[in-house]
């Protein structure tokens, strides 16, 4: 026969129980509450990015990642609408964000410099490209750095950039090489531009974009017309 004390440790028990039941069913449901508003939120911020309604989307990803602070494509998504808001220095911060989540993703390299420049730190904005190309060491990168900088007005910067591209992979490639001579050629600097030109014929004698260039510049490409890499870095 239970005692009066067993009945009402029973009883407690099964209160707390039902209680911690109830309490996991509301996280359940406050759970599943919260992935469709995250889910309703990138829907809407992902059409309004499309529709170019950036102050629209703006809104939308900062509910986003009021939610999920960690989203790293969130931050990315909400940094660079307030970009495209006109809103530069609260675009680095969150872009920065995005970048420290995730930094290998070229995307967010890219928005950041960007962001970096439009709040007028272009000192940043190069030590940023040139650190990821130093790291990652690929062409996409190496050509990201060069392009930002010659868009931002920074030629020599763009030049510097090209040069290290072309110290890095110009002995296996020639692609560092076209982009000096397309970029000497923005500048009109002839005599440089085929040189360079000169250096790609030296990977292939039928390259006939360089051969194309070569004679709107006045020069004869022949057998013995193209340039080592290593006779001019």
């Amino acid at each position: 026969m239970l005692k009066v004390t067993d009945g009402v440790r029973l009883l407690a028990t099964g209160l707390l129980l039902a209680g911690l039941a109830a309490a996991g069913g509301c996280k359940v449901k406050q759970t599943v509450a919260q992935s469709r508003e995250l889910g309703g939120l990138r829907a809407q911020g992902i059409e309004a990015d499309l529709a170019g309604r950036h102050s629209q989307s703006a809104i939308i990803w900062e509910r986003y990642v009021d939610i999920r602070p960690q989203n790293a494509d969130a931050r990315f998504r909400y940094g660079r609408a307030l970009l495209y808001s006109g809103r530069p220095a609260e675009a680095r911060e969150q872009l920065q964000i995005a970048h420290d989540l995730d930094p290998e993703q070229a995307d967010y390299v890219d928005a950041l410099a960007r962001a970096m420049h439009a709040a007028g730190d272009d000192t940043e904005m190069v030590a940023l490209l040139e650190r990821t190309a130093e790291n990652e060491g690929t062409h996409e990168a190496y050509e990201r750095w060069a392009a930002q900088a010659e868009e931002a007005g920074l030629a020599d910067e763009a030049e510097r950039a090209l040069l290290a591209y072309a110290d890095t992979h110009g002995s296996t490639s020639p692609e560092p090489h076209r982009r000096l001579a397309e970029f000497y050629g923005r500048r009109g600097d002839t005599e440089r531009e085929i040189q360079r030109l000169r250096v790609t014929l030296s990977f292939d004698q039928n390259d006939q974009a360089a051969a194309a260039r070569l004679r709107e510049l006045g020069e004869i490409p022949g057998p013995t017309f193209a340039l080592s890499p290593s006779d001019v870095d």
